[in-house]
C-alpha cells in the first residue's frame, strides 16, 4: 500500500506541519526533549507517524513498542506495562512506548498511567496518541509535551500526490489530481489509499464513480454531472431534487463538475457541447452566495 510505503521515516519527510517540525529539531538539538508527549488530531493526519520518528530519534530501534489501548484498555494492562518499562532496553539506550488512541483507558487505567509518567525510569519514553483528548485527565495532559495535528492544506496534499506519483511512475491528469485533493480533506493517509484505488483509471468518469462509492454525497454530484449531459434531458425539478440532496460545499460541486465536463470534452465527441458547459464552470463561486450561484450554473447548463 502506497500509504505504507511512503510513511515518512524523518522529520525532513514530513509535509506540512512546519512549527511541530521545528518544535522537535529544536528539543533533540539542545538535548532538552521530555519523556512524555502528547499528538492530539483527526485519524490520518500523522500522529503515529511523528511517534515513530520520535522513536528513532531515541535510537531505541527494536526497543520501540507500539501498543492499540482500543484492544486492551484497564488497570491490569498499565500494571504490566509498568513492569516493561522498568526492564533495560535490550539493545539501545532508550526504550519507547507508543500507545495509539490512549483516551480508550479507563479512568483507573488513566491513574494508574498517570503514576508510571510521574515515575517512569530515565530510559523510557512514552508517546501517547488520540484522536479526542477531552477523554484524558488533565493531569494526563498536563505530565505532556503536547503536540494538535491539523488535516493538511490542499497544497500539502497536494505536493505529497506529486511526490508519489512521480516516483511511482504514475500518470495523473489534473482533473484526477484536483479530486484526490478535495476528497482526501487534507488526509495524507487518505489521500494515498484512494490513489492505490485508482492510479490504474484512465477515465475521469469511472475515477469519479470508485470515489463516489467511498463518499455517499459525491454520487448525487455524479449524477448531477449526468443530469447536464443527458439527452433527452432530465427534467429540471429532478435536477433540483438532486441537488438539494447533496450534502458537500458548493465550491467543491463546481471541481467535480468542471473535472467531469472536461473529461467529457477530451473524448472528442462534441466538443462544442461539452466546452460551452464547462465554460459555465471554470471561474471559483462568489463568496457568500455560493448554493444561489451554483444553482443557477446548473440551470444555464441544463438549458444548454
Amino acid at each position: 500500500m502506497l500509504y505504507n510505503d511512503y510513511r515518512p521515516k524523518t522529520l525532513e519527510e514530513v509535509f506540512g506541519h512546519k512549527e511541530i517540525k521545528e518544535s522537535l529539531k529544536s528539543l533533540f538539538k539542545e538535548k532538552a526533549f521530555p519523556h512524555t508527549f502528547l499528538f492530539s488530531g483527526p485519524s490520518g493526519t500523522g500522529k503515529t507517524t511523528f511517534a515513530r520518528i520520535i522513536a528513532n530519534m531515541l535510537d531505541a530501534g527494536s526497543d520501540t513498542i507500539e501498543i492499540n489501548i482500543a484492544n486492551t484498555n484497564g488497570v491490569d494492562f498499565i500494571r504490566e506495562l509498568n513492569e516493561v518499562a522498568r526492564r533495560s532496553p535490550l539493545l539501545g539506550n532508550n526504550k519507547v512506548f507508543i500507545l495509539d488512541e490512549v483516551q480508550q483507558l479507563t479512568k483507573e487505567g488513566q491513574n494508574c498511567l498517570l503514576k508510571l509518567l510521574e515515575d517512569s525510569p530515565k530510559y523510557s519514553y512514552f508517546i501517547l496518541c488520540t484522536t479526542d483528548p477531552q477523554k484524558l485527565l488533565p493531569t494526563i495532559k498536563n505530565r505532556c509535551l503536547s503536540y494538535t495535528l491539523k488535516a493538511l492544506s490542499n497544497k500539502d496534499i497536494e505536493s505529497i500526490l506529486v511526490y508519489v506519483t512521480t516516483l511511482e511512475k504514475i500518470e495523473l491528469s489534473n482533473d484526477v489530481l484536483n479530486l484526490l485533493v478535495y476528497k482526501s480533506e487534507g488526509c495524507p493517509r487518505k489521500a494515498l489509499v484512494m490513489l492505490d484505488q485508482v492510479k490504474d483509471v484512465k477515465d475521469f468518469d469511472k475515477v469519479c464513480t470508485l470515489l463516489a462509492d467511498e463518499l455517499e454525497s459525491e454520487q448525487d454530484v455524479i449524477e448531477l454531472c449526468r443530469m447536464m449531459i443527458k439527452r433527452p434531458r432530465a427534467e429540471w425539478k429532478l435536477v433540483v431534487k438532486t441537488f438539494e440532496a447533496v450534502n458537500i460545499d458548493p465550491e467543491q460541486i463546481r471541481i467535480v463538475m468542471a473535472g467531469y465536463l472536461a473529461a467529457c470534452l477530451r473524448k472528442g465527441d462534441n466538443p462544442t457541447f461539452y466546452s460551452e458547459k464547462l465554460e459555465l464552470f471554470l471561474s471559483p463561486l462568489t463568496f457568500g452566495s455560493q448554493k444561489a450561484e451554483i444553482l443557477l450554473l446548473l440551470y444555464k447548463a441544463w438549458c444548454l
